[in-house]
C-alpha cells in the first residue's frame, strides 16, 4: 500500500499542461515592417446592403482617386477594407474628401489607429452639407441656422447662401451626422413674436436611403424594420423621399453688418490704395535717379577755371556779408549813442565804446579778406588774349590747331614711306609740302601763357584762315 502512494500521477500532470494556454511576447522591433506598412493606409467602410468584391472596389476608386501610387485594398470584414498608399500626400487628399460615393452608396474612411479595436471604430460618422429652407427673411441669418443645425450633429461650418437663378437665399451647414441615426426631413422652429415655423432640411451628395426608416445604407426593399412591421400590421413610416437630395448648391453671401462700417472700410481701403501708389512713384523715381561721380579735370585749363570761380564765390560771398543787415541789437545800441552820450551812465558809455570796436573790427577783417583774394587772382589767372576770349578767335584756334596736327601727320607719314616714294615725283611734292610749311611757320608767333604752357599761335591765325596754295 505504502509503495501505492508514493507513485506520482503522471496522467493528471499532462493533462493540466494541455489545459494552460501559450503567450508569446513581442516587442515593436519584431513588426517594424508591418507597421510602417500600415502607417500609411486607411480604414474604410462600405455602406450597403450588396455584396461587392474587393477588385470591383480597387478599379472604381483608383480612378476616382486619380490613380495613387502603390493603391491596394483589402477586405478586412464583410464591407470592411483597408486601404495601403505608397506616398503620404495621396492618403491626405484622399481622406479629405470622405465619404466618397461607389455605386450611390457612402465608403466612409478614416486613418488606421494602432490602438482601436475592433479596427471599424468610428466609421459611423460622416461629414454632409445640410441647407436649411423655408425661413422667413428676417430668419435667414448664420447665427440661427447654426442653432438649427446643431439639432442634428456637431457643426462645423455655418453661412448663408443664394440661388443666382432666382436670388433665393437659404442655410447652409456642415455637420457630422450619426449613420445609425435616421435622417430628418425638417424641424420646428418658433419664438414669441414669430410663432411656430416648419423648415425643410435638404441634404447634398445624399446617398441611397430607406424611405420608410431614415438609415443610410440599405433601400425600402430591403428594409428589416418595414418587414417586422408588415407582419405586425403597422405603419412606421417617416414619409420620406427623394426630394431630400438636393439639386443645386448656390453661392455664398457676404452679409454687411452696418451701411456706415462698410462707408469707412471703403474708405480706409481707399486711403490705403493711394498710400500705396505714392509710394510706388516715389521708389520710381528714386530708381531713375544715378549716382555720377566727376571726375577732376586733367588739364590746365579745368583747373584755372575752377580757380577763378573759386574766386568769384568768396568775391560774391564778402559783398553779401558787406550788404548783410547788422543785427538789432547793434543798430539799437549805435540809434541810441547819442542818447547816452548826453544823459547816459558810465558803464552805457563803455558798452558803446565795445559795439563801435566791434564794428569796426568787422570793417577791418573784410577788407583783409578782399586783399588776400585779389592777390590770389593775381598769382593765378592767367593772362589771356581779348582774341581768345571772343567766341569767333576760339573758332580760328581750333582751325589753326587742326591744321598743325595734319602737317605733323604729313611729317610722319612722310618719313615712313617705302623707297618707290623716295622717287623724284616724292621729293618735289616734299619740296612744296616743305615750302608751303615755310611760308606758314615764317608768320609772326605769339606766346599765351596758361598754367605755365606756352601754346604758339600765328598772328595770321588769329585774324584771317590760312588758304591752301
Amino acid at each position: 500500500m505504502s509503495n501505492t502512494n508514493t507513485i506520482p500521477d503522471t496522467q493528471n500532470t499532462t493533462q493540466d499542461q494541455e489545459d494552460e494556454e501559450l503567450l508569446v511576447v513581442f516587442n515593436n522591433e519584431d513588426v517594424k515592417e508591418g507597421l510602417q506598412g500600415c502607417k500609411n493606409s486607411l480604414i474604410g467602410r462600405l455602406m450597403t446592403e450588396k455584396s461587392i468584391n474587393s477588385a470591383w472596389i480597387q478599379s472604381a476608386m483608383q480612378n476616382i482617386w486619380k490613380k495613387p501610387e502603390g493603391l491596394r485594398i483589402v477586405e478586412l470584414k464583410p464591407k470592411i477594407y483597408q486601404i495601403f498608399f505608397q506616398k503620404e500626400t495621396d492618403l491626405d487628399r484622399v481622406l479629405k474628401g470622405s465619404p466618397w460615393n461607389f455605386r450611390n452608396s457612402w465608403f466612409l474612411l478614416k486613418k488606421w489607429d494602432r490602438s482601436e479595436d475592433p479596427v471599424e471604430k468610428g466609421l459611423d460618422k460622416a461629414d454632409i452639407k445640410v441647407q436649411i429652407w423655408n425661413l422667413p427673411k428676417h430668419c435667414k441669418t448664420a447665427r440661427l441656422g447654426w442653432k438649427i443645425a446643431s439639432a442634428l450633429g456637431v457643426v462645423k461650418e455655418c453661412d448663408v447662401f443664394e440661388n443666382t437663378r432666382d436670388q433665393v437665399r437659404f442655410i447652409k451647414a456642415i455637420v457630422t451626422l450619426n449613420t445609425n441615426k435616421p435622417i430628418l426631413k425638417g424641424a420646428n422652429i418658433g419664438s414669441k413674436e414669430d410663432g411656430l415655423i416648419w423648415t425643410d432640411f435638404k441634404y447634398e451628395k445624399l446617398p441611397n436611403f430607406c424611405y420608410y426608416c431614415g438609415l443610410i445604407g440599405h433601400e425600402k426593399s430591403n428594409c428589416q424594420q418595414a418587414i417586422d412591421d408588415e407582419e405586425k400590421g403597422e405603419n412606421k413610416s417617416k414619409e420620406l423621399g427623394p426630394w431630400l437630395k438636393a439639386d443645386l448648391i448656390g453661392s455664398i453671401v457676404k452679409v454687411v453688418k452696418n451701411q456706415q462700417n462698410g462707408d469707412s472700410e471703403e474708405r480706409k481701403e481707399k486711403n490705403t490704395m493711394s498710400q500705396q501708389r505714392l509710394t510706388a512713384r516715389m521708389l520710381e523715381k528714386l530708381e531713375k535717379l544715378t549716382m555720377i561721380d566727376i571726375p577732376e579735370p586733367s588739364n590746365s585749363k579745368g583747373k584755372e577755371a575752377e580757380q577763378l570761380q573759386y574766386n568769384q564765390e568768396q568775391r560774391v560771398g564778402i559783398e553779401q556779408e558787406e550788404t548783410e543787415e547788422i543785427p538789432l541789437t547793434l543798430v539799437k545800441q549805435v540809434s541810441n549813442t547819442p542818447r547816452t552820450m548826453a544823459t547816459g551812465s558810465v558803464p552805457e558809455k563803455a558798452e558803446q565804446k565795445e559795439s563801435t570796436e566791434n564794428i569796426e573790427e568787422e570793417a577791418k577783417r573784410k577788407e583783409t579778406k578782399k586783399k588776400e583774394i585779389k592777390e590770389q587772382e593775381r598769382e593765378f589767372t592767367p593772362i589771356v588774349l581779348e582774341e581768345v576770349t571772343s567766341t569767333k578767335t576760339a573758332k580760328e584756334t581750333t582751325k589753326q590747331g587742326n591744321k598743325t596736327w595734319k602737317r605733323q601727320a604729313r611729317q610722319m607719314a612722310a618719313t615712313t614711306k617705302n623707297e618707290k616714294e623716295n622717287s623724284d615725283f616724292g621729293r618735289q611734292k616734299r619740296k612744296a609740302l616743305e615750302a608751303e610749311e615755310m611760308e606758314i611757320d615764317s608768320t609772326e608767333v605769339k606766346m599765351i601763357k596758361i598754367n605755365a604752357e606756352p601754346i604758339l599761335l600765328t598772328a595770321e591765325a588769329a585774324q584771317q584762315p590760312c588758304r591752301r596754295p
